[in-house]
């Protein structure tokens, strides 16, 4: 995928701003110029939403009733104009080509994007979540109707945990007539969902360890270890934790508890690597996404420089250019970066 033109209004700090994209795109300001804001935008324009994790109406300027985001994007099937607003009285409304998107899905699954932050580090030092987040954008973009797959795990999920708070006080709630075909739903969404992340990690490790060896300068033994959130092969072997689950309120097995372990020579690096070393890891993560996703995807990397040399840092720019379209903001640019990055700089 790759992006020619963004327009914001009223988005985050900017009042207006307006760009033509010919390659890729450096942008260059100080702290507070609004740099990052503008890889939020193109990460809405493909996801429908922030990277950030924050309300939509967040996004809006401080005093403006709307926020537009308006950009002209390829994939694979043509060229698409994609138009996202937010009022906070309203809500949000999306539209391609023209056309409303019902279904957030759609969107998610027609484009392609790799987002970097400096939050990434979190993949390997943060909770399961993080990961979990990563690898389900990650596999949705990747394969078409594994969204519509998760959105029901999520909805079985709910409604079990429903069951099971109840259950506390009610013992007719999780009867085994009651609970058993939420249970069985469970699993076997779960394991579908476990089986697609286990083939996405092992894919990614084939790649990890070559991309972090370019970025640090030297070998390294890297392994990715997906942790099951269903550590059994049939439901009857999950039945015992059921007193638990009740005393809790809440599943205690399926993919919504899984975790992903990155381990650098033989050690954890969550426990052991060093912030540098976890920084380079999480770029290397992302590099294997991009070369795995189902078609070529746009780039965003945000703090480039951040906690990174300026070698490492050169490295990464140009394994993400051979990967797609690259738009990156750092607060300056480094001479060792390809000179194929067009600079655009901001005002403070």
């Amino acid at each position: 995928m790759r992006v020619s033109t963004l327009l914001l209004r009223d988005f985050r700090i900017h009042r207006a701003f307006d760009v033509r994209i010919g390659g890729h795109l450096l942008l260059v300001g100080p702290n507070g110029a609004g740099k990052t804001s503008i890889l939020e935008g193109l990460h809405m324009l493909a996801v429908g939403r922030s990277f950030r994790r924050v309300p939509d109406e967040h996004l809006v300027r401080h005093g403006a009733a709307l926020m537009e985001a308006v950009g002209d994007l390829a994939w694979s099937d043509g060229s698409h104009r994609v138009e996202c607003r937010v009022a906070p009285a309203v809500g949000k409304r999306i539209h391609l080509d023209g056309r409303v998107v019902s279904r957030l899905g759609d969107l998610v699954e027609a484009t392609s994007v790799v987002t970097t932050s400096v939050d990434d580090v979190l993949l390997v030092e943060g909770s399961p979540w993080h990961a979990r987040r990563w690898l389900d954008l990650f596999a949705c973009q990747r394969e078409r109707g594994l969204l519509a797959l998760m959105v029901r795990y999520a909805q079985v999920l709910r409604q079990r945990n429903a069951l099971l708070a109840r259950g506390r006080d009610d013992p007719k709630a999780v009867a085994p007539g009651v609970l058993e075909p939420w249970s069985a739903q469970l699993f076997e969404l779960g394991k579908e969902i476990e089986e697609r992340r286990i083939a996405l990690v092992r894919a990614a490790e084939r790649i990890v360890p070559a991309v972090y060896a370019t970025l640090a300068g030297h070998e390294a033994d890297v392994r990715l270890v997906y942790e099951a959130g269903i550590r059994s092969d049939t439901l009857a072997g999950l039945r015992g934790v059921l007193q638990r689950e009740v005393a809790r309120g809440h599943s205690l097995w399926g993919p919504h508890r899984a975790g992903l372990e990155v381990t650098l020579n033989g050690a954890s690096a969550r426990a052991f690597s060093s912030r540098g070393e976890k920084r380079s890891l999480a770029f290397a993560m992302k590099i294997a996404q991009g070369r795995l996703m189902r078609e070529t995807p746009l780039c965003l990397i945000d703090d480039l420089a951040l906690e990174l040399d300026a070698r490492r840092s050169a490295e990464v720019v140009r394994l993400f250019m051979e990967v797609g379209q690259v738009v990156a903001t750092s607060a300056r640019r480094e001479s060792a970066w390809p000179e194929a990055l067009e600079v655009r700089n901001l005002d403070g």
